[in-house]
């Protein structure tokens, strides 16, 4: 009966961190692509995709869910209108 229940618990332990090493490299593979710039110039230069979701259709677009033009949300981080 033991055999049987460690084999069971080595099993699920196994799925369990298969499953936690495929969150931690997808982690670490965000991190690695992630490109930090405070360069407005290069920001609006390659932000098209971003531009181009805030036009869909009931997709929000306001400042205060993130997704509105960059110069909205820049004064909502800002304070002012």
């Amino acid at each position: 009966m033991i055999p049987e229940i460690m084999e069971i618990i080595i099993r699920v332990i196994s799925k369990e961190r298969e499953y936690a090493r495929k969150i931690v490299e997808s982690i670490i593979d965000s991190e690695q692509n992630y490109l930090f710039t405070n360069d407005q110039e290069y920001k609006d230069n390659r932000s098209e995709i971003v531009r181009g979701e805030t036009e869909l259709p009931g997709g929000g677009g306001g400042p205060q869910d993130g997704r509105g033009p960059p110069d909205q949300r820049q004064q909502i981080a800002r304070g002012g209108p």
